[in-house]
Formats: C-alpha cells, sequence, structure tokens
C-alpha cells in the first residue's frame, strides 16, 4: 500500500512533541505549500510538531502538484469514491504519525485546506477514537446524507470559506455546516451568540442578559472542556429560567429553468440536482 510522507516542522521550542497538528493540503498543491505556516503558527504553539504530508497521487491537472483524488467537476458521487479510496491512507498515516511521537488523538489536530478539507472531514469524523479538532478551509463535505450513520465520534470542528471563493462556492461549507449540525456536532457558540446573545442580528426573540451575555464569552474562551460542558450547562439552566426561547423555522425553496432546458432530474426531496447535467441538452 502506498505511504504518505511529506515535510514536517518542530516542535519550535524543542524537545519532545506535545501535539501533533497534520496539515492537508488541495488540489494541485502539495505539503511544502503548507508547512511555511508552521514558523508562524509554532510562534503560539512551541510543543507542535507540524506535518504536511503530500496527497498519495500526481495531479492531473497539475504536473508538479499532488492529488488526493482526481476531480473534473463538483459531483457528489466523484467526491464521496475518492475520499473513500483515499481515507485508509491518512489513516494509517495518522496512526504511525502519532505512534512515533508517542502521542494519541486527543493531541491530534487536522487542518484541510480544499480537497483536504474534504478529506479531513471525511477521516477525522470516522476514525474509532477522537480528534482533539478539524480546522477545515474553504471546502466541502462529501457524502454528507452518510454522515449520521457513518458518524464515530464529534470532535470540534471549525469551517472557514470566503465568500468571495471562485473555486469552491462557500454554499458548499454552509452545506458542510448544516449536516454536521444535523449530526450532533453543534458547538454552543453558535447556538448561543446567534439566539441568545443580546446584540445579535439573528437575536429574533430580543431576550436580552447582560450576565447570559457574559457567561456565553466565558464559555467561548474555555480550552478545559469538562468546565466548559458544566458552564454551557449554567447557561442553559439559566435561559430556561429566564423563558428564553430559540426561534424554530423552515425555509422554501424552489427551483426554476428556462424552457430551453430538458430532462434536468432533481434529486428526491431537495432543490439541487446533485451537479449531474450528463442528460441535460438545450432545446435550441
Amino acid at each position: 500500500m502506498t505511504k504518505l510522507d511529506g515535510p514536517r516542522h518542530g516542535p519550535q521550542g524543542g524537545g519532545k512533541p506535545g501535539h501533533l497538528v497534520v496539515l492537508l493540503h488541495g488540489y494541485g498543491a502539495d505539503g511544502n505549500d503548507l508547512i511555511g505556516l508552521a514558523p508562524l503558527l509554532g510562534q503560539l504553539m512551541p510543543d507542535v510538531v507540524f506535518h504536511a504530508p503530500n496527497a498519495p497521487q500526481p495531479c492531473e491537472g497539475n504536473p508538479f502538484g499532488y492529488q488526493w483524488f482526481g476531480i473534473s467537476r463538483l459531483d457528489p458521487a466523484i467526491a464521496l469514491a475518492g475520499v473513500r479510496t483515499a481515507a485508509p491512507l491518512l489513516d494509517a498515516y495518522l496512526d504511525e504519525t502519532m505512534a512515533a511521537y508517542g502521542l494519541d488523538e486527543s493531541k491530534t489536530v487536522l487542518v484541510g485546506f480544499s480537497q483536504g478539507t474534504m478529506m479531513a472531514l471525511h477521516v477525522g469524523l470516522r476514525r474509532k477514537t477522537q480528534l482533539a479538532g478539524i480546522v477545515g478551509f474553504s471546502g466541502m463535505l462529501a457524502g454528507a446524507e452518510l454522515l449520521q450513520s457513518e458518524l464515530r465520534n464529534k470532535p470540534p470542528v471549525l469551517l472557514v470559506h470566503g465568500d468571495s471563493d471562485e473555486m469552491l462556492p462557500h454554499t458548499l461549507t454552509q452545506r458542510a455546516a448544516e449536516a454536521l449540525t444535523g449530526a450532533g456536532l453543534d458547538d454552543p457558540d453558535g447556538v448561543f451568540y446567534e439566539n441568545f446573545y443580546s446584540t445579535s442580528d439573528r437575536n429574533y426573540t430580543a431576550y436580552k442578559n447582560p450576565e447570559i451575555d457574559k457567561m456565553i464569552d466565558e464559555q467561548s474562551a474555555m480550552t478545559d472542556v469538562n468546565k466548559r460542558k458544566a458552564m454551557v450547562t449554567k447557561i442553559e439552566q439559566a435561559l430556561l429560567k429566564d423563558g428564553a426561547r430559540p426561534p424554530i423555522t423552515h425555509g422554501v425553496a424552489n427551483t426554476c429553468w428556462a424552457p430551453a432546458v430538458k430532462n434536468l432530474v432533481l434529486q428526491h426531496n431537495s432543490i439541487y440536482n446533485g451537479w449531474r447535467l450528463e442528460d441535460v441538452w438545450l432545446d435550441k
């Protein structure tokens, strides 16, 4: 079986690593494109060792780069098949690298970029033991409809995507966030800040409590998981006592197309057609 390899850096403070961060590059890039971030991040995290493995395949669209899997368009079926094929390689790399440093999943974070985010989410959410966290930039969640049945753990997840991205629409990250929330990976920050923080634009019930605002800020900055859980419980009890109510809403949307577009078949229970355009034709 192919083994992943790539550049590494740190720990910047010297000595034995206390944590591991694995940087997963995007389509057409390589580990060297990301390992340059390590000296900057290492200033803030001196006990972290950074690894940036190259994806297993030479890139079809860039002979100087690599790809986790081939992708000619945003086809969900291709993306799901691709991450599933590459997943065992990344799992093996994580196991081997953690063992080399005497670290485990509680000290390991995956950081993905574009196609690397697809890999980080797919692998990280399906490992037997929960990782310390997953960070994904400008990516998507492959096989979102299968997540609830395949999910094995619920690590902290941060997704970031610019709304001017010309390669991958930022709506793909929005859909990923919705799928994660539906699978129970919702961080309390999203609920608290949007629905109950005094100055939130989405606090539709106009609930205001300066003390709750202070507690929400405090729990958001906590790094101790158990202490944060205790604070979250305290906030929820205070909200219940205040009679605070989150809004429950649903959206209604439709898909329309020009009369000349023929044979466009939509997915069941969805406004999207899944980017499957092989049978679409124009009557002109």
